[in-house]
């Protein structure tokens, strides 16, 4: 039996495939699950607009992500933190600390996004990664001075 998937099965296919799977299995299972429709016309023709639907949805989420990516590399995050004699912080510099000091410049970030490649311990200029989207990563300076 031909039909069309609506999300990803394992073994099966990915969404929005035409596959072909035994009679039983698509009518007792995949069928009543909804993770697949019968092949016809007009479930290829829904499932192509929806594919395209998400297309454009994608490539905004892009866009924005690259927006963003100009505003970041533009910024320099500035922290005042307590520092020692030899310049190294009590404690460290963390994910929550950067998105806490970029939201009072107006830019909304989640503490996940932030990669921190090794501790931010001492003071100075710091380069950090900022994972915006699967393809869209940004470059964010962090100024560290003492308190």
């Amino acid at each position: 039996m031909e039909i069309l998937l609506t999300r990803d099965v394992d073994k099966v296919g990915k969404a929005g495939e035409t596959v072909s799977v035994k009679d039983g299995y698509a009518r007792n299972f995949l069928i009543p699950s909804g993770a697949a429709v019968p092949a016809t016309g007009g479930a290829r023709a829904q499932i192509e607009s929806q594919r395209e639907r998400q297309g454009a949805q994608a490539q905004a989420l892009v866009a924005k992500a690259q927006e963003l990516k100009g505003r970041l590399e533009a910024v320099v995050c500035g922290l005042s933190l307590a520092a020692g004699s030899e310049e190294k912080l009590h404690g460290a510099v963390t994910a929550q600390d950067i998105v806490e000091a970029l939201a009072a410049r107006g830019i909304g970030l989640d503490k996940h996004q932030v990669v921190l490649e090794r501790p931010i311990n001492r003071l100075g200029d710091h380069e950090v990664s900022v994972k915006l989207h699967p393809e869209v990563s940004a470059r964010l300076k962090v100024q560290v001075v003492k308190k």
